[in-house]
C-alpha cells in the first residue's frame, strides 16, 4: 500500500527519521478537505511515543476535515539549503501516513502537556501545567502513524 522511497540511497534510517521528527516543531498536515480539495495546513507538533501530537481550535477547516476523514499525511522538512553550483538542494524530510484521533480526558491533558514542554522548554513546568489545565478552547489530536519514510538529498564528496 505504501510506496518505498524512489531513490533508495537517499532513504533515512528509522533512527534518522526519529531524530528528525524529534528536533523539529512544525510540519504540514495534509487532509482531505470537506469540499473535495486537498487541505495542507502548517501545525506545531511534538513527536511522542511514535505518534505526532498537535492541537487545533474546536472548529474550523482543519477540525471539520479531521472529523470527515481521519486519514492524513504529515510532512516535516528539516533543512533545505540551495547548492547553487550543483543546481540542487541539500535537505532532509520525513512523511508520515496515518489516522488522526481526537484525545480526551487524561490522554488529552498528558499529550497537551508533552506538547507545551516540547514547544516551550524554557517556560517553567508549573506555568505550562497551568496553561494546559485552563485551556478549554483547544482540541488535542494524535496522528497514529501507519507508515513513515524519510529522505535526504546528500551531496557527493568533492575530489
Amino acid at each position: 500500500m505504501f510506496r518505498p522511497v524512489k531513490r533508495e540511497k537517499q532513504s533515512l534510517s528509522p533512527e534518522e527519521i526519529k531524530a528528525l521528527l524529534k528536533r523539529n516543531t512544525w510540519g504540514v498536515l495534509s487532509l482531505y478537505g470537506k469540499e473535495g480539495y486537498p487541505y495542507g495546513v502548517p501545525v506545531n507538533y511534538t513527536y511522542v511515543d511514535g505518534a505526532i501530537v498537535f492541537h487545533s481550535a474546536k472548529s474550523g477547516h482543519k477540525w471539520e476535515a479531521i472529523e470527515a476523514n481521519e486519514k492524513a499525511s504529515f510532512t516535516v522538512v528539516d533543512a533545505s539549503d540551495i547548492v547553487e553550483e550543483e543546481y540542487t538542494t541539500a535537505y532532509g524530510s520525513v512523511i508520515a501516513f496515518g489516522s488522526v484521533e481526537r484525545l480526551e480526558g487524561e490522554a488529552r491533558l498528558c499529550a497537551f502537556q508533552q506538547m507545551t514542554d516540547a514547544l516551550a522548554p524554557h517556560v517553567s513546568r508549573e506555568v505550562n501545567e497551568k496553561t494546559v489545565n485552563h485551556c478549554d478552547g483547544a482540541d488535542v489530536f494524535r496522528l497514529v502513524v501507519h507508515h513513515l519514510s524519510g529522505k535526504a538529498g546528500r551531496l557527493t564528496p568533492r575530489p
